[in-house]
């Protein structure tokens, strides 16, 4: 199934071969408004286009955004809404661009965008990632296998135990943007405690 441009485009495209008799008959075939064709034909510039060209930033800058939010999610660094702004006002104030931006700029940015979303950060030292990993996982447990089988440790001898510290001032959580696909939102810390 075509998207309403798609539609549009072929629509055009059928009228310019003469493969289509009017404008009428066009919109009619295609599923599209005939006066939105009609002002296609004209010149009109989508409103898709229009919009982006209101827009403080260019498709290339917002592609940059986007392409460091998936980045710093990969990283284990996820990108909060205040970093978000950050980011973006430096890049307009290197454009001579010192206007603020709206009070809900990063909500309309996320409208653009709908492969991004926002969640709760959950955090996690770096090396409790790289033990969730899973050939980490894999070792370990082979290990513990022939441990208790070397010593002869049955499982109504085996315990679990686990002891959290306090890192002051690292590991808040925090609203971030993360790629739609991911599950949950983890911030990597260094895990010193000292």
């Amino acid at each position: 199934m075509l998207d309403q441009e798609q539609r549009i485009q072929a629509a055009i495209a059928a009228l310019k071969q003469g493969a289509i008799p009017s404008v009428l008959a066009a919109s009619k075939t295609f599923s599209v408004p005939r006066a939105t064709l009609q002002d296609r034909i004209q010149g009109r510039a989508s409103a898709k286009a229009r919009q982006q060209a209101r827009q403080r930033l260019t498709i290339h800058e917002e592609a940059a955004i986007v392409q460091a939010i998936y980045t710093l999610a990969d990283w284990g660094w996820p990108m909060s809404i205040s970093w978000l702004e950050s980011f973006t006002t430096s890049l307009l104030k290197r454009k001579g661009d010192l206007g603020p931006l709206g009070h809900n700029w990063y909500l309309r940015f996320l409208a653009r965008h709908q492969d991004l979303r926002t969640k709760w950060s959950r955090c996690m030292d770096q090396h409790r990632k790289d033990a969730s990993e899973y050939q980490t996982i894999d070792n370990w447990f082979k290990l513990f296998q022939s441990t208790c089988l070397k010593y002869g440790i049955s499982d109504e001898d085996i315990y679990n135990m686990d002891e959290k510290g306090f890192m002051k001032g690292i590991g808040d959580d925090a609203k971030v943007i993360i790629p739609r696909k991911e599950a949950e939102a983890l911030s990597i810390q260094p895990g010193n405690r000292e």
